[in-house]
């Protein structure tokens, strides 16, 4: 009987990860927000939270993770993301980098953080903060 519960929890636990799996944002939409054309998804090498979306040329445009709206406290906790600015209109505990590239909200029991690239050197960035933004309000829509 111990071994049929623990079965069944297991069960439930995989049944729950896989509601969370399902990106809030398809390919073609970040496309048409960014219009950057070619994109792929490739999983997260560390964090399996999160899809990023890359050019032909392997460059990060954008990652986009989901998660518990539990995963999302402890994502929110960590020093990294320690530039917070509170943000209304996405969600609960919606919040913005004052100096990263990262939008954050929990909605509907999930946690969805939209992160852009940092640009290096004198470049700009693939995807614009107004872009990140209104991915975010897309994402947060679609829960």
């Amino acid at each position: 009987m111990l071994k049929l519960r623990i079965i069944t929890a297991v069960l439930a636990l995989c049944a729950s990860g896989l509601v969370l799996a399902a990106d809030p944002l398809t390919l073609s939409q970040i496309e048409k927000v960014t219009g950057l054309t070619g994109l792929s998804v490739k999983p997260g090498k560390y964090d399996k939270a999160s899809q990023n979306y890359v050019t032909a040329k392997n460059e990060l445009a954008v990652t986009v993770k989901v998660a518990s709206a539990s995963v999302y406290d402890v994502w929110r906790s960590q020093p990294s993301m320690n530039d917070q600015a509170p943000m209304s209109g996405l969600g609960e505990e919606a919040i913005s980098s004052k100096k990263g590239r990262y939008i954050c909200f929990k909605k509907a029991g999930t946690g969805v953080c939209v992160t852009g690239m940092v640009s290096l050197g004198e470049g700009q960035p693939l995807v614009s903060d107004a872009k990140l933004l209104e991915l975010a309000r897309l994402a947060a829509s679609s829960l």
